[in-house]
């Protein structure tokens, strides 16, 4: 019998195991070969550069055409710039040693000054390192058609230039950069059209082949750092004899460009989402995008990505690895096997990327492991209710439970206090989050000087917190913890403690408030461990009523949790016709519509205003429900009043 159900036991681990594995690995493929998962792909793209530091840049520079520059220039937003300026611009980074200029400018036909034209013209072939942009595209718009776009540089331009790219970009869904652009073939009779970032590699000295890769080769922009991180000057500055500390510009590779467009400052935006959105930091400029891309071909370290098999590989044997092996494991030790390998692929692929340089979808393999993790906790929980459901004895005894609990409700209520009158008036309210609640509470005179008030607030809720809080309402009611002046808000507080250690209790624990107050003095000595302070409300004084926080500094830890706790008391005068609120924390922790819970702070902060300040136990409650929008609190709310006439 036994190998037989051990049998049993094997098949349906196996089955468990196969339905798994597909699920996983069907939603890893959909996620890796459909557009469903770019998002996710792109993150696993960009995801390790939050956490990197910035790299160093010493070999390339960037000036502006910024809004600085265009008035103090006096150059109009929507027209192109005088080319006079880029000429002068020409001259004084080719004086200064620049080791090439590059602009991200379209120069695609005459302007209007054929002077400024002509003296661009000379001052770039007087150069011989300036490399300017052109503009080739090819799209599939509708299945079948091409649409192209050609913007060839200006010929006399051309003409003279050292070399010229294409400037264009290949751009993502959400507007970000993160592939090379590749070079173009056979386009309107030219032969080949590099990108400009190979245009300016090829210029440095940078070989054939490192500048045109294969076609199978993907390559992608490895981001040195947030946006602005190039050392970068406005234009107007460069044109200043002393804008820009002298030898700047020298051996550098400067480029040109505007903030706000692709070629004259106002005709496109030229702003690209990067990596460093992640931390607020996203949007870069297209200058930079091909400056950084141009450093890349130069340094020789642009990202690659996983070939695809191999991508491909990995994403199968994980959901494999994943999907059978997590299945056979216990729910914790499954969970935290769970979290630790997704914290381990994290880990690889940052490490990949930032040293290796090379990057896959490993947020993909994350999903699947979690889908994996998913799938073990439901069909081993559907398992096990199928198995209880079986067991009909079982809901019989259910019944006879919560007819219990009910009865044990009733008799939790019984012991809670009837409103006081007379010299000191008190009230409560008191809605369990739960058919038992984990907090009591009362008040009654010890002897005709001094009246006990106290609260406590049981960790959790049900059986097992109701009975904690019943044991030690008993206790205090009856006055029989041994040896301790009840008088003494301290004592009672470090008795208690050490009666009821959690770990005699189930590891519960509860918070607890306990105060006296002296009928002849006219003072209040209370004590707190782990507890929210009351308030004491003054009378009203010219339509105005002093509102004190109760507090005990420092604060003690709630009762039963550390056997060398320390509680002590405090003294506070009461003026007549004060009020004394006392409560626990499930009067002011409300979850609002928007799941955001309310603090001690905000629930103080309430009795500034009379209209809210004078409000009663029940109206309290009636206002924690209608901002909660049901009836059932996420925590007992639990309340006492007591007013001092």
């Amino acid at each position: 019998m036994k190998l037989r159900a051990s049998g049993r036991k094997g098949g349906r681990l196996w089955l468990s195991g196969g339905i798994t594995i597909t699920l996983t690995a069907l939603i890893g493929l959909a996620l890796f070969l459909f557009p469903a998962g770019g998002g996710i792909k792109r993150a696993s793209f960009d995801l390790p550069f939050v956490l990197r530091g910035n790299l160093p840049v010493t070999n390339a520079a960037i000036i502006y055409m910024d809004e600085q520059s265009h008035a103090e220039l006096n150059q109009p937003m929507m027209m192109p710039w005088d080319r006079a300026l880029h000429a002068r611009l020409i001259e004084q980074l080719t004086a200064g040693g620049a080791r090439a200029i590059v602009f991200d400018i379209l120069f695609t036909e005459a302007s209007s000054d054929s002077a400024a034209d002509e003296r661009l013209a000379g001052a770039i072939k007087q150069s011989g390192r300036v490399i300017i942009a052109g503009n080739y595209q090819e799209r599939e718009t509708v299945p079948g058609v091409v649409s192209r776009w050609e913007e060839l540089p200006y010929e006399p331009f051309r003409n003279v230039v050292a070399d010229w790219g294409n400037v264009n970009l290949i751009l993502d869904p959400d507007y970000g950069i993160r592939t090379f652009f590749p070079t173009l073939q056979n386009i309107s009779g030219v032969t080949s059209i590099p990108w400009l970032p190979a245009a300016v590699a090829k210029f440095a000295g940078v070989s054939g082949n490192a500048v045109h890769p294969s076609l199978s080769e993907s390559r992608w922009i490895n981001y040195y750092g947030q946006p602005g991180w190039f050392p970068a000057y406005s234009y107007y500055q460069a044109l200043q004899p002393d804008g820009v500390p002298p030898g700047f510009f020298k051996d550098k590779i400067v480029f040109v460009g505007a903030k706000l467009s692709a070629d004259f400052s106002g005709r496109g935006k030229d702003e690209f989402l990067t990596p460093y959105a992640y931390r607020g930091e996203g949007f870069s400029p297209g200058v930079e995008v091909q400056a950084t891309a141009t450093l890349n071909l130069i340094q020789g370290n642009w990202l690659t990505r996983l070939p695809f098999p191999l991508e491909l590989a990995l994403i199968l044997a994980v959901a494999g690895l994943a999907g059978f092996g997590l299945i056979r494991l216990q729910p914790l030790t499954a969970t935290l096997s769970a979290i630790g390998a997704m914290a381990l692929i994290a880990l690889i692929a940052h490490l990949s990327q930032w040293y290796g340089l090379v990057w896959f979808a490993w947020i993909i393999l994350i999903i699947e492991v979690g889908v994996a993790i998913l799938c073990s906790i439901v069909i081993n929980s559907v398992r096990l209710y199928v198995e209880k459901r079986l067991q009909e004895q079982e809901q019989i005894h259910y019944q006879a439970m919560m007819a219990e609990l009910s009865k044990a409700a009733d008799y939790a209520r019984s012991l809670l206090p009837a409103p006081m009158t007379g010299e000191v008036e008190g009230v409560w309210c008191f809605h369990p989050s739960e058919q038992l609640g984990g907090d009591a509470f009362g008040y009654y005179w010890i002897d005709p000087d001094h009246l006990a008030i106290y609260l406590l607030d049981v960790c959790g809720h049900g059986v097992g917190a109701a009975l904690l809080s019943v044991s030690v309402l008993n206790a205090l009611r009856a006055q029989t913890l041994s040896g301790v002046d009840f008088r003494d808000p301290a004592a009672i507080l470090d008795a208690l403690n050490h009666s009821f250690r959690m770990d005699d209790q189930n590891n519960l624990y509860f918070s607890a408030w306990y105060g006296v107050y002296r009928r002849k003095a006219r003072e209040l000595v209370y004590a707190s461990g782990g507890h929210p302070p009351a308030i004491l409300i003054g009378p009203d004084s010219g339509g105005t009523a002093p509102v004190l926080p109760l507090r005990i500094e420092p604060a003690s830890p709630a009762v039963g949790c550390l056997d060398e706790a320390v509680y002590r008391s405090a003294v506070q005068k009461i003026i007549p016709g004060s009020r004394l609120l006392v409560f626990s924390d499930g009067v002011f922790e409300i979850f609002g519509p928007d799941d955001k819970v309310g603090t001690w702070e905000e629930f103080f902060a309430s009795f500034n205003s009379p209209k809210t300040r004078d409000l009663r136990p029940e109206e309290r409650l009636k206002i924690a429900t209608q901002m909660r929008g049901k009836d059932l609190l996420e925590d007992d709310f639990s309340i006492v009043e007591l007013r001092f006439n």
